[in-house]
């Protein structure tokens, strides 16, 4: 399915740097297609499985690691049970299904769902730990998902982590 991802594979592994192509897929920046990114997060298990098979190793630890995400970051608001039935509710809606499959969009949902996490979590840790964490997930999520994703989920990610802030603030009234 990525040529791209094969080729530079082979190139690396010839003791060789791959030249970037800027402008892959008919004009889409690289970063709008972050698997054909040798770096990628993503492009991690084609090192070590067929492709076909690396895809779908690939997207299984996907969902899995969503789901896990998922589960924690529902916790905070609803009990275990309905944790876990909103959890495969959201996996199994058409559009995160999708975003599930999609190369563009595979981690988002994942990615988001960590920092989502780590700034509920953010009074819990040290501010070093917490800025370390935080910007880790960040370089992920650039690295993994297309820009668009990244550059559309900031205002709410900023938005979540004020609300938060403004829920703790008036609880402690």
């Amino acid at each position: 399915t990525f040529v791209n991802l094969k080729a530079a594979r082979d190139i690396m592994l010839s003791a060789q740097l791959p030249f970037i192509n800027l402008y892959n897929n008919f004009g889409t920046p690289i970063m709008g297609d972050a698997l054909t990114y040798p770096f990628s997060l993503q492009s991690i298990t084609y090192w070590f499985f067929h492709d076909a098979l690396a895809m779908t190793v690939n997207r299984a630890i996907i969902v899995f690691l969503t789901f896990i995400c998922l589960f924690f970051f529902l916790k905070h608001f609803l009990s275990s049970f309905s944790s876990i039935i909103c959890a495969l509710i959201i996996l199994f809606s058409p559009g995160i299904f999708w975003n599930l499959a999609h190369h563009h969009y595979q981690m988002s949902i994942l990615c988001v769902v960590v920092i989502l996490l780590l700034q509920i979590n953010y009074i819990n840790l040290k501010p070093i730990t917490y800025l370390i964490l935080t910007w880790l997930a960040f370089i992920v999520f650039f690295m993994s998902v297309s820009i668009q994703v990244v550059l559309i989920s900031l205002p709410f990610l900023i938005l979540f982590l004020n609300t938060i802030n403004l829920l703790k603030f008036t609880k402690s009234f």
